[in-house]
């Protein structure tokens, strides 16, 4: 029951058999119940289950593994149906486990009221959708993607990612994307009279089909990305077409499934890479030259030591040192360091120049043989103290400066 809406509203009547007559001055009073299973005529409908399923983060290893040796992927589906009514099944995934129903303005409108009352979010903010990754370039788009995205590589197109629109600038806060979509199989019959332990429109026979879909190598590098998606079935029931069914607590949908992955041997006994994926900043920050900055990254393997570094201006190559000035060399890699940017050779010079506009941070392995830098550029300004005019002049006002 918990792919059901969290609710249904029953419209019922009950009418009280008997004969009487009222007098003035009485009154008549009783209660009634109703019980399920119960007889329905059911419009089209199209619901998400209340509860998602949190899918366990894959083991770099394996995903590693699996990325790397893929020649095809399929799922195979076995799905029994004994509700009386027939429709299709959606298997969504997302980074969060909020999913708008669908994708007209409507949904996406009460998609949007949900994150309100959820995270938080401005009643004045609104959700658009975004599947064509060339409008989330960096390069051309003032759309922020680095909360979803730690790169722009990353982007699958005809993915449906989730654009919040606040206070004039837009940032993508999720992706939502249809893995699969099942049919559901009309039932071979229903009972036709209503005797001892049935009931006219109760499902006599179930309906049954096999079915298989194959998964583009897109489609499993998004189901094996690091960190924990979501996943949540989306039911679309056709209805009963005028005709009266009969729902009971005896009806059920069995879905059975598997994932079949064909994969090439050359490489399969080869050790996994060691991986380094740089979390902050990765794009469009604008930070103060003058105040620590935690920089992150997520290590997946083994990795000792890493050496950081810094480019401004231009298109780096993550691959050549040329250009990238050094931050620090050699240091215990626990997925993070703080840095203060005024403290390295270098930064002072940037700050006249449009190049302070155009930062970006390399992690890499001392050995050299990891290596990620930042998604996109980011930014840095510095702070200076004026003179209050109006005040005294003891009192200091900092401003951010961002001069070219």
């Amino acid at each position: 029951m918990s792919s059901n809406p969290a609710n249904f509203t029953v419209k019922s009547k009950a009418r009280i058999d008997g004969r009487g007559t009222l007098e003035a001055g009485m009154s008549i009073g009783g209660k009634y119940r109703m019980l399920a299973p119960f007889e329905v005529v059911m419009e089209p409908m199209t619901f998400i289950s209340v509860t998602n399923t949190p899918v366990q983060e894959m083991n770099y290893e394996n995903r590693n593994r699996i990325r790397s040796t893929l020649q095809s992927a399929s799922m195979l589906f076995s799905i029994k149906n004994k509700i009386p009514i027939a429709g299709d099944l959606s298997m969504l995934m997302s980074n969060l486990q909020f999913f708008p129903l669908d994708t007209t303005v409507a949904a996406l409108r009460d998609f949007k009221d949900s994150l309100v009352v959820k995270k938080n979010w401005l009643a004045s903010d609104s959700v658009y959708i975004v599947t064509k990754c060339d409008s989330l370039n960096p390069e051309t788009s003032d759309i922020f993607i680095f909360d979803v995205l730690t790169d722009f590589s990353e982007c699958v197109d005809n993915v449906s990612y989730l654009v919040k629109n606040s206070s004039g600038s837009d940032t993508v806060v999720s992706y939502v994307d249809t893995l699969v979509k099942i049919p559901l199989p009309e039932p071979k019959s229903l009972h036709v009279v209503t005797n001892s332990g049935v009931h006219a429109g109760q499902v006599r026979e179930a309906g049954f089909i096999t079915y298989s879909s194959p998964l583009s190598k897109e489609r499993v590098k998004l189901m094996t990305d690091p960190g924990q998606p979501y996943m949540a079935p989306r039911f679309f029931l056709k209805g009963s077409n005028g005709k009266r069914v009969y729902l009971t607590t005896g009806d059920y949908l069995d879905i059975n499934s598997s994932v079949t992955f064909s994969l090439s041997s050359t490489g399969m006994s080869d050790p996994a890479p060691n991986e380094i994926v740089v979390k902050y900043p990765n794009g469009g920050e604008s930070l103060d030259k003058d105040s620590p900055i935690m920089i992150k990254w997520k290590t997946y393997g083994s990795v000792s030591k890493v050496d950081l570094a810094y480019f401004a201006g231009g298109k780096p190559n993550v691959d050549i040192d040329d250009g990238w000035t050094d931050i620090t060399t050699e240091i215990s890699n626990v997925d993070s360091f703080s840095w203060t940017p005024s403290s390295t050779t270098g930064i002072g010079a940037i700050m006249s120049s449009s190049k302070k506009d155009s930062v970006r941070i390399r992690v890499k392995s001392s050995d050299g043989k990891t290596r990620d830098m930042s998604g996109w550029f980011f930014s840095l300004f510095v702070k200076s103290s004026s003179i209050d005019p109006e005040n005294n002049s003891n009192q200091i006002i900092f401003k951010g400066l961002t001069e070219e």
